[in-house]
């Protein structure tokens, strides 16, 4: 028994010792760069590798050359995600202090601004308050000027003036009587100097001290009453009179002619101003007159008359000068006011300018880190942007290709490698694709999709296993894919390709339930003819007329009519392609072909893409076999012109049972009477619920060149 243990232990140990050696025999496929992409250099590239393999690929290889593919796919994805993980980290960190700064630089500038209203509204109120000063002065000087004028116009009492006079034998009565008002105007300046005086005080207050001293003595004038006069005494020398006559007082108003002088004494004239009757009495004694000898009667009455007026002028002047005082003194508050808010305001002004400096200050720093900010952004931006713009990925295709009675398997294999390429360049494009669905109240309310515009190039093809199937062989092959994000403002769509799918309102009226009413309508019966005897005449429904019947029937649909002049003709997708002519234009070559959408209301977009796009395009082979590219594509609907270039990635819009003319320009295309091959290669985009699209490679053999 041990000696089966110790033999079986030993063939185990062989053969584990053998798995590592069988393994590191087996050698690893290369991956094979392409220069170019397109289907004649991928040929003769697939055919020279598979050339050299001088059998089919072992379970060993198979499993070796898939999980170093794997292996290296495993490596790009995790590098390629860990590039855009650092690229995004660092964008939305420079994202966060971009947006913080932007809140603080919106903050500061808000607040900068508000420092500068309050400062430009106390500017505005201490200029108010100079403004309301300067008014209130204005107002001051013409309440002054106002008194003043008021003091010079009104009459501020009578004054009454007893004159003794003797009247001789030569005197005339004129030259007495201006005598006497000579020697009462001296009098009546010094009465009405006194009555100035008294009211110094109180007018001071409002007019300044020059006005009272320079018109001191008044004006004084008669008031056209006619004197009183008394007979006192008779004799020799004459009749002596008592002459009693009262002047209108304007005490504040300067006298015309001048300053009142005294005239030289004389002992025929003795004046006195009474303002009682004890005055008059006391003048008349003091000249040995006897009062109570005399009729006074009537100038003790025109003396109480002007002392009651003079005492009603007297209040009227207070009453006037307290009015004229009030409003100053009103005046003089509200410029004191006016002053003690300028006061404050200017104090406020000063500390708001001093904290406006700073806000300043800060906020040019403020401003100088948010440009730094945004600067940091972009870069950090357009870095996230280079990463994910260009990628390098790996896609594994499988194919089980037959072959046929004079093919190798060799050269079967090499075929479908190359039937997948277009395969492969489709599952790269939709990488970059999003989609979205719109929900309004628990209802889907639209749906859109956007496939962005990208460019794939296959950049390397790497052979993994050719397993003999029998009659197949299943080719496991790995393709490394350079995929290219177009850069454009609206990635290469259009607006009407945005569009959201459009759906139907649902009528959600309730639906009427009444019963429907069958019995029969009874026609009420006609009236019988004379003639007919007892049968009732029978109506029939006449015929319809022949215009009657053709308007029940619908139109007929339109059906497309092919060109019978066609050079060739071939369809995709519902899509006709008709080769209409070929013709030399000099150098260059000039191609029609018709297109006509086949579907009755289904709308195809339609790209035959020229040297404005990276993507495969249609071609001719000459006669030498080289191959030239279309130079620039044209579609004409009538009268009107689009260039590929101009109709953007998805081409022109074609609605149902429509067609447009194409003209396709080969440029620089030796000139040659027939065209070895011309391969039309159209893209047909469609739309069911996202975007999708075909594209075909049309080939016409030994086509005719017209000229």
């Amino acid at each position: 028994m041990p000696a089966a243990i110790r033999k079986w232990v030993l063939v185990l140990l062989v053969l584990l010792l053998a798995v590592p050696a069988i393994a590191a025999t087996v050698t690893l496929s290369r991956w094979v760069t392409l220069r170019s992409d397109k289907s004649s250099a991928v040929r003769e590239i697939i055919r020279s590798e598979v050339d050299k393999r001088e059998g089919f690929s072992t379970s060993q290889e198979e499993k070796a050359n898939l999980n170093s593919a794997e292996d290296e796919k495993e490596r790009d994805d995790s590098a390629y995600k860990k590039g855009i993980a650092n690229a995004n980290r660092e964008f939305v960190r420079a994202k966060k202090k971009r947006d913080d700064l932007t809140s603080r630089y919106q903050a500061v500038f808000s607040e900068r601004e508000e420092q500068q209203k309050n400062v430009r509204t106390t500017r505005a109120g201490i200029d108010n308050l100079d403004s309301q000063v300067a008014r209130y002065n204005q107002d001051i000087q013409a309440q002054q000027v106002s008194l003043k004028k008021w003091l010079q116009t009104e009459k501020q009492g009578e004054a009454a003036v007893a004159v003794l006079f003797t009247r001789g034998f030569k005197d005339k009565a004129h030259t007495l009587e201006a005598m006497a008002d000579q020697a009462s105007a001296p009098l009546m300046a010094q009465y009405m100097g006194t009555y100035i005086q008294s009211f110094t005080k109180v007018i001071n207050t409002v007019l300044s001290v020059d006005f009272i001293r320079a018109i001191e003595e008044g004006t004084a004038k008669w008031n056209n009453e006619e004197p009183l006069r008394f007979e006192m005494e008779k004799g020799a020398k004459g009749t002596t009179y008592l002459r009693l006559k009262r002047y209108e007082l304007y005490p504040f108003q300067a006298p015309k002619g001048g300053r009142v002088k005294p005239p030289p004494a004389s002992r025929n004239i003795r004046a006195v101003v009474v303002t009682s009757k004890k005055d008059l009495d006391n003048f008349l004694i003091e000249n040995r007159y006897t009062p109570t000898g005399h009729d006074l009667e009537r100038a003790y009455r025109m003396i109480r008359e002007t002392t009651q007026m003079n005492a009603t002028a007297e209040e009227g002047l207070q009453e006037q000068v307290k009015s004229y005082q009030d409003r100053i003194a009103s005046l003089q508050k509200k410029i004191r006011e006016a002053q003690s808010d300028k006061g404050s305001q200017t104090a406020l002004l000063k500390r708001r300018e001093e904290q406006l400096d700073r806000t300043a200050r800060e906020a040019t720093a403020v401003q100088s880190q948010k440009e730094e900010a945004d600067q940091s952004f972009r870069n950090a931006q357009q870095a996230l942007h280079d990463i994910k713009r260009v990628r390098e990925s790996i896609i594994f295709k499988t194919a089980l290709a037959t072959a046929r009675g004079s093919q190798t398997p060799a050269e079967t294999s090499a075929e479908a490698i190359i039937d997948k390429l277009a395969e492969v360049r489709n599952d790269a494009k939709t990488q970059h694709s999003t989609s979205t669905t719109e929900v309004t109240n628990f209802t889907v309310s639209g749906e859109s999709a956007h496939q962005a515009v990208t460019e794939a190039r296959i950049i390397s093809v790497r052979l993994i296993s050719f397993i003999n199937e029998g009659d197949s062989v299943r080719v496991k092959m790995a393709f490394r894919v350079r995929t290219v994000l177009e850069e454009s403002a609206d990635d290469g769509k259009r607006e009407a390709d945005r569009r959201p799918v459009e759906r139907k309102p649902v009528d959600r009226k309730p639906v009427d339930r009444k019963p429907v009413d069958r019995t029969p309508t009874v026609q009420p019966p006609e009236k019988k003819e004379k003639d007919d005897g007892f049968l009732a005449r029978i109506w029939t429904p006449s015929e319809p007329t022949r215009e009657e019947k053709e308007k029940d029937v619908p139109p007929a649909k339109p059906t497309v009519k092919r060109n019978p002049h066609a050079l060739g003709a071939h369809e995709g997708n519902d899509v006709l392609f008709e080769l209409i002519s070929v013709k030399n234009v000099g150098k260059d070559l000039l191609v029609r072909v018709d297109v006509t959408n086949m579907t009755e209301d289904a709308t195809r977009y339609v790209a035959l893409y020229d040297q404005a796009y990276r993507w495969t395009k249609s071609r001719v082979t000459d006669t030498v076999g080289k191959e030239h590219d279309v130079s620039e594509v044209t579609f004409w609907s009538g009268n009107e012109k689009t260039t590929m270039y101009s109709a953007g990635s998805r081409g022109v819009p074609l609605d149902g049972r429509t067609t447009k003319s194409v003209l396709l320009f080969f440029k620089q295309v030796p000139g040659m009477k027939s065209v070895r091959k011309l391969t039309i290669h159209p893209y047909v985009y469609y739309r069911k619920v996202f975007w999708s699209w075909q594209e075909f490679d049309f080939a016409f053999q030994n086509v005719r060149v017209s000229r």
